[in-house]
């Protein structure tokens, strides 16, 4: 849940300087425009969703400067091994849709999480 608040706050910024004036919805005779509803959700979770990029820039840095970035191999693994917790491939890219997400961005949070784990367990093998 707060994943899917993060990537819609995110979106929604991104999507504020192009759609200012377009209607989302009416309420009797008012117009609630996408400026109005993007500057809601903006306020609402803007404050978290920069942290959260923060944060990850962060882990990819530290991930660079300690020589633990993650391979695009391991990243495939962590990936393969995701998909076959869907009983199809059909499952699996309905699951991406639903959740309004791209194997792109899917790729990306494994290679952060990936980049994550070895900084914490660094040592302890």
């Amino acid at each position: 849940m707060r994943r899917k608040a993060l990537w819609g706050a995110g979106m929604a910024f991104l999507l504020l300087v192009g759609c200012q004036g377009k209607k989302v919805a009416e309420v009797g005779k008012e117009v609630i425009t996408q400026r109005e509803f993007y500057e809601m959700l903006e306020s609402m979770y803007g404050a978290e969703v920069l942290r959260g990029l923060i944060l990850q820039k962060l882990v990819v840095q530290a991930a660079q400067q300690q020589g633990l970035v993650p391979s695009q191999g391991e990243v495939e693994v962590e990936l393969q091994r995701l998909k076959q917790g869907f009983p199809s491939e059909d499952a699996y890219f309905r699951w991406l849709k639903q959740n309004g997400r791209e194997e792109t961005d899917l790729r990306r949070d494994l290679f952060i999480s990936l980049a994550l784990w070895k900084l914490q367990t660094k040592g302890l093998n």
